[in-house]
């Protein structure tokens, strides 16, 4: 039970990652999982030194509890040690392939797994020195339009959902730097507005970095499932229901962003959005909403963030509720 060219995919959040999940999911070759094993995020490198049996086995038996506790799904602990346990060398590879084949390619016709994860676009480097056959996906989106899903979404309180501004920022010059430094073979990067404007010519282009056959299932959303198996329901933070692959939640900041908010994700990003060919659209701003755009510049929690980018230029790979460290 050896995947022959394992997936990783990652973005910062509200950017399209389920979305190219479900897509990649419908293919007959692929079995991809979202938002649960987290082996990236929560178990690599953590459980040090991993060849010794004790903590490979913690690893296991908190990756067993974690998704049977959250997302009722179950891991069979002992066909993963005896998978593991037929390598000659244990280490993080062996482990996470063990886990992966056995949840998703045990009883599937797929030859592949996938495993999305959010933010965690610096651990691609890492996915491919595991396997250097490895696929890795980094979804990037236009920042406005993630700051404005993740407001609408999330249950951070006062102006956290701003954070999207800097790990927006931190995933945009990953992307710059994986797209000069990593192979071809190894990382491929989408924008979120090209998939939806024209999914057709992007999953035929992934397909081929991944080296498949493009399937026209992979289009049809009726069909998507979730990690359980059962049918999947968009997670868009405007539309209750996904009815096809829709254009709507494009360049929906022109509309709805304030010109504070735009000033603001501008102000961060600006060469980042030229870069990527977005386009820039902030007014300038009048006395009151120097004001507020002030206010938001001392509010503790975004000046934490502010002040290590005046310093330093950059942004980060966290969710809100983590600290800079």
């Amino acid at each position: 039970m050896t995947s022959i060219n394992p997936i990783f995919i990652t973005g910062i959040y509200r950017s399209g990652t389920t979305l190219i999940s479900r897509m990649l999911n419908n293919h007959p070759n692929l079995n991809i999982t979202y938002d649960s094993v987290h082996f990236m995020r929560f178990s690599f490198d953590n459980y040090n030194p991993i060849h010794e049996k004790s903590n490979y086995l913690d690893l296991i038996n908190e990756i067993k509890n974690r998704l049977k506790d959250r997302w009722d799904l179950t891991l069979d602990q002992n066909i993963v040690i005896n998978e593991i346990e037929k390598y000659e060398k244990i280490d993080y590879s062996t482990i996470y392939d063990s886990i992966m084949s056995t949840l998703l390619l045990k009883n599937s016709d797929a030859q592949n797994w996938g495993e999305k994860t959010n933010v965690c676009w610096r651990k691609i480097p890492d996915f491919i020195s595991m396997f250097p056959k490895g696929k890795t996906i980094l979804m990037i989106r236009d920042p406005r339009d993630v700051l404005l899903s993740y407001k609408n979404m999330t249950t951070e309180p006062g102006l956290r959902y701003l954070d999207s501004v800097f790990a927006c920022l931190d995933a945009f010059k990953t992307a710059k730097t994986f797209q000069n430094n990593l192979s071809q073979n190894n990382f491929c990067l989408i924008k979120y507005e090209d998939l939806v404007a024209n999914p057709k010519r992007i999953l035929e282009k992934v397909c081929d970095f991944l080296e498949i056959k493009f399937d026209p299932t992979m289009m049809e959303s009726e069909k998507f499932k979730d990690k359980s198996g059962k049918s999947w329901e968009s997670n868009s933070a405007f539309k209750k229901k996904m009815t096809g692959i829709s254009k709507d939640s494009m360049n929906r900041w022109r509309k709805t962003i304030s010109n504070v908010e735009l000033y603001f994700v501008e102000m961060i990003l600006r060469e980042e959005i030229l870069e990527f060919g977005y386009e820039l659209g902030a007014n300038n701003l009048s006395k009151s909403e120097w004001d507020e755009l002030f206010d938001i510049l001392n509010d503790d929690f975004i000046q934490n963030r502010y002040s290590k980018w005046l310093k330093t230029g950059s942004g980060h790979q966290k969710y809100p509720n983590e600290s800079l460290e």
